[in-house]
């Protein structure tokens, strides 16, 4: 249980150590840049302007994205989660049984897609006039649940594949990798030893 106390502060930690003004966030995360901001601004009036004030950046989309059980948020560890590597029949043996809206029974049952975790994440991978067509086919039971699936499938793979084709350059030639890692190590230590 000392991990709930910990955790929190050692992330504070690691944000005003690299003195970041600006941390990318999930819905989830922003109380964690809350405490580090109140842990600067602590900081700063006891010894002076040391550090800024992170800001959280929240996405308009993608700011919490449930897993696949549609209860609890998209997680390794609760294995419920589509990986970035995943291959196409890995995706879609993981979205097939995906939760959907639970209105929508029977094919014909129509739903409502603000509802529905498949939506979300058309939202954060499908064009606008696929999400479309996906909303207008769940309000109105024009399509089903596994059709909308098989469309959301297919928008997720035209953005991962390219991102699998880059890993496997990568994994071929890891060497622009390691001088970009090396690179940056050495950025880091060079702030974090200032800051200390």
């Amino acid at each position: 249980s000392a991990a709930l106390l910990v955790y929190p502060v050692l992330q504070a930690a690691d944000i005003l150590l690299y003195k970041a003004v600006a941390v990318p966030v999930g819905e989830d995360q922003v109380q964690h840049i809350e405490l580090s901001r109140e842990v600067a601004r602590k900081f700063n009036a006891r010894f002076g302007e040391t550090f800024p004030e992170p800001a959280q950046i929240v996405p308009k989309e993608g700011a919490r994205i449930l897993g696949l059980d549609g209860k609890s948020k998209m997680s390794k560890s609760l294995n419920n989660y589509i990986g970035l590597l995943d291959d196409s029949k890995t995706v879609w043996t993981k979205l097939a049984p995906a939760v959907t809206d639970p209105a929508r029974i029977r094919r014909t049952d129509p739903g409502t897609p603000e509802v529905c975790n498949i939506y979300t994440l058309h939202k954060n991978f499908s064009p606008e006039s696929d999400q479309q067509e996906a909303a207008q086919g769940c309000r109105t039971a024009g399509i089903g649940c596994i059709d909308c699936k098989k469309l959301l499938h297919r928008n997720m793979m035209a953005i991962l594949e390219p991102i699998q084709q880059k890993a496997a350059e990568l994994r071929q030639d890891p060497a622009p990798v390691e001088e970009a890692i090396a690179r940056g190590a050495q950025e880091c230590r060079e702030i974090a030893e200032r800051t200390m």
